[in-house]
């Protein structure tokens, strides 16, 4: 195996050796950029900007006559430079002005201001010196984290990369927004993160800086769009896309050739390994993580731009902030992009070039997951943790950022965010025929790790970038997924019937159910934006649910007041057109806030039946699901809708003597179901009105005990031959025999009834129903809801409901003012024996008796005659 490795000394003279050009000649000193804020807290704010001269007496001054000021930590860049792609001053990507990679000084300046009151914005303005010359910025203002409540509004945005729509884009959020409160980034902020010009000065007015702080003009006076001046007035919150990663650093190479050629660590870390001796004899820790850090990946300047919280195990690669009303929890979970390509030159996505075969130095190892983030992993600790913290439970909107998901209709779904699995080819001589690379959708760390977290968690909304495009979804579980990433150019969205995706391997060695021609690797389908479409599919005309255009671009708002997300979009091309608000959503995770029913309640027949619900949704579009834990409905409509809608709610016959009620939860709001049970008196004037034929039982019914009991049931028949079947679904009763020809005695065997509560059954032989009630196990004169108070002459006037099949002790009313309603015991000579329902003593009396039975007001007393 060939072994071509640069040393750490090496490497820091060829960087010393490197020589700055200076670009412009000034008489007087100038700002490299505008100040910009970052790192608010309750009472203080991080101003910084940049310089080509590491000067003195940085300063921020503030108030009303900026007369109280902030003394500034002035820091150099330790790896920005310019080489021969660079646009820069004269140079137009040509190498005029560098040839070969050179180290540019770039200093960064920046104070913490303190003292300030959340809610209240202050002026300010920064100014440094050099060589006795003072350059100050114009004033702007600043404020600390906002409180719980102020009303916000927050740019969400991702993937400038320097693309041509993205001035526009910006100067359009500033001329219909006005000023935002924060801005949300989701990686991908520039190309090559150690080229110098794309963060401050490309002279094709697209560098980071100048297009969010309004000076694209500056070093491009021709340009029709200046960019917005945002970052001046709102924090800054970004997070790393792989474009802010650069690859092994070897200053021999060009900027974009060292950005392409990224390492796993833990290779860098097994080459370390094999030459320790010789590299760090000392075995000093720093000079271990320099090396491996400089033979696989770094984001060393992306960390040196800017300031973020550090509450995470692992610095600012990811972090979390309370700002207002939203809790922030950016991650890290990106990987290197590299092509589709199958030619064999190709050091791609799904394999290594031939040339490499041998020499694993100069292997790629497919697009690998630059950081961990898997389950039992650092971050992944650190992401449960602040979901269960205090912070997140009580914050009114839950946010999480990042720049990669595996959602989306974009291409950079394929191959999904598995850890590449190498497959070694051979030939029969043992050497290499081929390497490729496998991504198991089974082995997807964020669907299978993250997203759970995430569902689990309600999180209101997660917003990601890098397809360069505008989609949002709504899972099963009512979380958003945003990308609005359509900001200065577009890679395509693809959807069954306009685009199909062209990076899958197409490989028979592959397993073509890990790769995804069109749609959402996880089924979620895309949301059609809620107040109009913005393009068409060509192929059939029908409006398109995405954003996917190199002349239109998107910016999305966040507005905490009405906690809705409004996205907008506008034609560059069309310079006078008018931006237009396309799409809102609530970014609640099925909060009841935003919905309306037209009936909180609903009443189904006995029998069954359909009962249909109206949901509004304000704003329209807002999506909503519907579900219900009661086993007797059944939600027939779709249950995850999208705006307005109607729910059709399915209700099964209720074959039970009692009524019920049910919930179904529609758009986080309780809907009510009511439904009648069997009406006994119905049924018993069916069976005595159909008495020519059937199966006659004594009585319509029988009240029992609490205890286990059996209840010997007499039937007859008409005709006397006729076959019968006995059953019941209670599951509390047995019937025996089940079936057998004419007159025969039915035992029924009720169990104990353990509950407090009574409870009844319908026992049904051929077309004939018995109804067996049993008693509870709470007081006796509680099964009846308290009768011993009951004025037995106010039930004169009720209806005659038939003799009871007496079995067990029935309570029964005594015409005897000693008695009155009591338990019957057993039967005397002469007369009853009852024992009073609140005392053991036994009573005896011959007087009459009225037994209770089953009817439509529920148990009621009979008539002591028929």
């Amino acid at each position: 195996m060939n072994v071509s490795l640069i040393s750490t000394t090496r490497l820091a003279l060829l960087a010393c050796l490197s020589l700055p050009l200076t670009l412009h000649a000034q008489e007087a000193p100038e700002l490299l950029t505008d100040p910009f804020l970052q790192l608010p807290t309750d009472s203080t704010i991080n101003v910084v900007w940049f310089t080509e001269f590491e000067g003195t007496d940085h300063m921020v001054e503030i108030g009303d006559s900026f007369d109280t000021s902030f003394t500034a930590t002035t820091t150099k860049l330790s790896r920005v430079a310019e080489d021969a792609s660079s646009h820069v001053g004269s140079q137009t990507g040509d190498g005029s002005l560098y040839a070969e990679t050179t180290t540019r000084d770039i200093w960064r300046h920046e104070a913490t201001v303190t003292g300030l009151t959340p809610g209240e914005r202050v002026p300010y303005r920064v100014r440094s010196t050099n060589g006795g010359e003072i350059v100050t910025s114009d004033a702007y203002s600043l404020a600390p984290t906002p409180p719980k409540g102020q009303p916000l509004k927050i740019l969400m945005t991702s993937d400038h990369q320097l693309k041509a729509m993205t001035p526009a884009n910006l100067q359009k959020v500033v001329e219909t927004v006005g000023m935002v409160d924060a801005v949300f980034y989701a990686g991908d902020l520039q190309n090559v993160p150690d080229r110098a010009s794309e963060w401050f000065d490309d002279n094709r007015g697209f560098s980071y800086f100048a297009a969010l702080q309004g000076r694209v003009r500056d070093y491009h006076p021709d340009d029709t769009y200046t960019g917005g001046a945002i970052i001046q007035y709102a924090p800054l919150f970004p997070v790393i896309g792989n474009h802010e990663v650069m690859g092994k650093y070897d200053p021999t190479q060009s900027l974009g050739s060292q950005f392409n050629f990224p390492q796993p660590r833990w290779y860098a870390a097994q080459r370390y390994e094999q030459q320790a001796a010789e590299i760090n004899p000392t075995d000093d820790p720093e000079v271990r993580e320099e090396w491996i850090t400089n033979h696989s990946f770094n984001t060393i300047t992306y960390e040196e731009i800017f300031s973020l919280p550090e509450d995470g195990p692992e610095g600012e690669k990811y972090y979390s902030i309370e700002f207002g009303d939203v809790y922030l929890m950016g991650l890290y979970t990106t990987r290197i992009w590299r092509s589709p390509s199958m030619s064999e030159g190709t050091r791609g996505k799904y394999r290594e070039p031939a040339s490499a075969f041998e020499d694993s130095d100069q292997w790629g190892f497919g697009d690998f997951l630059f950081w961990d983030f898997a389950e039992g992993s650092a971050q992944y600790e650190w992401f449960a943790q602040q979901l269960q913290s205090d912070a997140y439970q009580n914050a009114p909107i839950t946010y999480v950022m990042t720049h990669q998901t595996s959602r989306g209709t974009g291409d950079n779904v394929n191959p999904l965010l598995a850890e590449p699995v190498q497959i070694i080819e051979r030939n029969n001589d043992g050497s290499i025929a081929s390497i490729l690379y496998e991504y198991p959708a089974e082995e997807d760390v964020f669907h299978r790790d993250l997203h759970p977290l995430i569902e689990a968690a309600d999180v209101d909304i997660v917003h990601f970038g890098h397809s360069h495009l505008w989609v949002r979804l709504l899972t099963d579980a009512g979380v958003n997924y945003i990308e609005t990433s359509n900001v200065g150019n577009n890679y395509g969205s693809y959807i069954e019937g306009y685009q199909v995706r062209s990076n899958l391997p197409n490989d028979p060695r592959f397993n073509a159910d890990n790769y995804f021609a069109t749609g959402d690797p996880w089924g979620a389908e895309p949301i059609m934006p809620s107040i109009e479409p913005v393009m068409t599919n060509p192929a059939d005309g029908k409006p398109l649910p995405t954003v996917d255009s190199n002349t239109v671009t998107v910016f999305s708002i966040l507005d905490t007041e009405t906690q809705t997300v409004s996205s907008y979009y506008f034609d560059t091309a069309q310079p006078e057109s008018d931006v237009v608000k396309f799409d809102e959503f609530s970014v609640l995770n099925q909060d009841v806030d935003g919905f309306s029913l037209d009936a909180t309640s609903g009443s189904a027949a006995q029998t069954g039946g359909t009962l249909d619900v109206a949901v509004t949704a304000a704003p329209a579009g807002n999506g909503w699901t519907a579900s219900t834990d009661a086993d007797w409905i059944t939600i027939e409509s779709d249950s995850r809708q999208y705006g307005d809608g109607t729910l059709s709610i399915s209700v099964a016959e209720n074959t039970s003597t009692e009524a019920r009620s049910g919930t179904v939860t529609i758009a986080g709001q309780q809907y009510t179901v009511s439904q009648a049970g069997l009406d006994v008196d119905a049924m018993i004037a069916a069976a005595v009105a159909d008495a020519s034929e059937g199966v006659t039982v004594p009585a319509p019914g029988s009240l029992v005990r609490e205890m286990a009991t059996d209840l010997v049931l007499p039937i007859t028949t008409t005709p006397a031959s006729l076959d019968w079947t006995a059953q019941t679904d209670a599951d509390w009763i047995t019937v025996s025999p089940t079936n057998g020809t004419g007159e025969a005695d039915v035992t029924l065997s009720v169990d104990e009834n353990t509950s407090a509560a009574a409870r009844s059954a319908i026992v049904t032989l051929n077309e004939t129903q018995f109804i067996v009630a049993q008693a509870g196990t709470g007081e006796l004169g509680n099964f009846f809801g308290g009768l011993s108070e009951l004025d037995a002459s106010a039930m004169a006037d009720s209806p005659w409901l038939g003799s009871l099949y007496l079995a067990d002790f029935p309570w029964v009313y005594v015409d005897d003012s000693d008695i009155g309603w009591s338990y019957w015991m057993q039967n005397g000579d002469d007369g009853y024996y009852f024992v009073e329902p609140d005392s053991s003593d036994w009573l005896y009396t011959s007087a009459e008796v009225y037994p209770w039975v089953w009817g439509p007001q529920g148990w009621q007393y009979r008539f002591p005659t028929h």
